[in-house]
């Protein structure tokens, strides 16, 4: 589990860190004292293949069975927590005594000197978080992951097992398998059994905010139909091109139990009225209004497969809305003036500070963020509803982008008193090009 050192002063950082906060230095990575190492006289440990909260992933070899496999070790905090530990322990026998093509399989749990470790069978391919990174797939895609999802789920349920963590990161596409069982839910270290509470805290928050039903927002007790909420968080997401709400984790949770969701149609116009009925019986507050099972969500979503993809994909007709209408939507205007003063941010930061690891990140997103904008600009004054969705999704990036911005300037050490003088000036930087973006993106009014 890589973690990496200022080379200056010798002091330690935890994997995501790029810089010493006392000296500036860059952060060198330091040796993994697993890599290589054969765990239980059989399993040779290979190259990090990603990091979670509790642990690390590696890819590796079966030396006995000659085939590739995956490793995830937990952190030696996980391991000195009681709580995490056990919930270590618990997803080995979970994932152990579950088989199902739409769940990644666990092949073995051991325990090697002070280093336990599961094994897993090796995906090739990416999350549904970052597919989801490159935009909406298309609806008939949407449908068919949701389905295999929604199986995985009954499969759990069946057994008496709540996932509690249902979200893109948790879903892996696997590239080698054919497109009907290509999904595969990770993670079952959350997961419990629906009578057993013993891990679970009073009142304690667990998974994540983006799709958390709002019983367990609440930090009431996750049942079946909590998962079932987040399966519609996911379904929403995939169909949108983004999550159903938007903000830090407080905001997000009281949102999810005190906001009505957006419709996904409302959205994305090619969605069937049946689908976003489906989405919006998925993201109920109430779990007693939401489906009865995953099965029955299943089933479903089989149904409008089999319907073909004129009914999952059906585009609706076009809606006239009056000009008072407009105030309700989202202004493109508004939408390039965001993109144009985020844009000012970026342009800023990168003539004053110092040499920042960040700047590579936000260049990257100023080049899209210009590229969205130009978009936006250029399209037709009569394009309505079609616009509106367009620039709502383009606002959503914006909000993302600003809030990535900000959080990769203090992780670079950047005061708040600067932080906030560079956004003002950026403001006042952005406001020529604001009026000038509203004169191209403002749709007539009658």
């Amino acid at each position: 589990m890589s973690r990496r050192v200022c080379p200056r002063c010798g002091f330690r950082y935890g994997r995501e860190a790029l810089r010493c906060a006392l000296d500036g230095s860059a952060l060198e990575a330091l040796p993994d004292p697993l890599r290589g190492r054969l765990l239980g006289q059989r399993y040779r440990v290979g190259e990090e293949l990603g990091a979670g909260a509790m642990g690390t992933v590696y890819e590796g070899d079966d030396v006995r069975a000659g085939s590739p496999v995956a490793i995830k070790v937990p952190d030696a905090e996980a391991l000195g927590d009681e709580v995490l530990r056990e919930r270590f322990l618990r997803e080995g026998r979970v994932g152990m005594a579950l088989r199902h093509p739409h769940v990644a399989a666990t092949l073995d749990v051991g325990c090697d000197g002070d280093t336990h470790y599961l094994v897993m069978e090796r995906l090739y391919g990416e999350t549904l978080a970052a597919r989801l990174a490159r935009g909406a797939p298309p609806i008939a895609t949407a449908v068919s992951w949701a389905r295999q999802l929604a199986d995985a789920l009954d499969a759990l349920h069946a057994r008496g097992v709540v996932h509690r963590d249902v979200k893109p990161s948790n879903v892996f596409l696997d590239a080698r398998a054919e497109p009907a069982r290509c999904v595969k839910l990770l993670d079952l270290g959350v997961a419990r059994d629906a009578g057993d509470d013993a891990l679970t805290a009073s009142r304690a928050v667990l998974g994540s905010a983006r799709t958390m039903a709002p019983e367990q927002a609440r930090g009431e007790r996750a049942t079946a139909a909590s998962d079932l909420y987040s399966l519609g968080a996911v379904l929403f997401e995939m169909l949108t091109g983004g999550p159903v709400f938007r903000g830090n984790d407080v905001a997000l949770r009281r949102a999810h139990f005190g906001v009505a969701p957006p419709r996904a149609r409302s959205l994305r116009g090619d969605v069937s009225d049946d689908l976003d009925e489906l989405v919006d019986v998925l993201l109920a507050k109430s779990p007693a209004q939401r489906p009865v099972s995953a099965a029955h969500v299943r089933d479903r979503l089989d149904a409008l497969a089999a319907e073909g993809p004129d009914e999952a994909t059906r585009m609706a007709p076009p809606t006239e809305r009056a000009a008072d209408d407009l105030d309700a939507a989202v202004d493109p205007a508004r939408v390039a003036e965001a993109h144009a003063a985020l844009a000012a941010v970026v342009a800023r930061w990168g003539a004053l500070g110092p040499a920042l690891d960040a700047l590579t990140r936000l260049r990257a997103s100023e080049a899209e963020l210009r590229r969205v904008t130009l978009a936006l600009a250029q399209l037709p004054r009569d394009a309505g509803d079609a616009t509106r969705r367009r620039a709502e999704l383009a606002a959503a990036l914006a909000d993302e982008e600003r809030g990535a911005l900000v959080e990769a300037l203090r992780g670079a050490g950047v005061s708040r008193e600067r932080l906030r003088e560079g956004l003002d000036a950026a403001a006042r930087d952005a406001e020529g090009l604001a009026l000038a973006l509203r004169r191209l993106c403002l749709p007539p009014r009658a």
